[in-house]
């Protein structure tokens, strides 16, 4: 539920900033950077963890 929740505090943010005229291509890679970092690697992190444990 945290993956969508950051997807769209994400989201929001890189309309906001383009729309302020910002580099589309820079906030983009910035935006996508982001979400993998905190929606997705505590993801990955558990998955590797558990393996680990088990």
């Amino acid at each position: 539920m945290w993956m969508v929740a950051t997807f769209i505090v994400v989201a929001s943010s890189f309309v906001r900033l383009v729309g302020e005229g910002k580099d589309l291509v820079g906030v983009l890679f910035g935006s996508i950077f982001l979400w993998v970092i905190i929606g997705v690697m505590p993801v990955v992190v558990a998955k590797v963890a558990w393996r680990f444990v088990s």
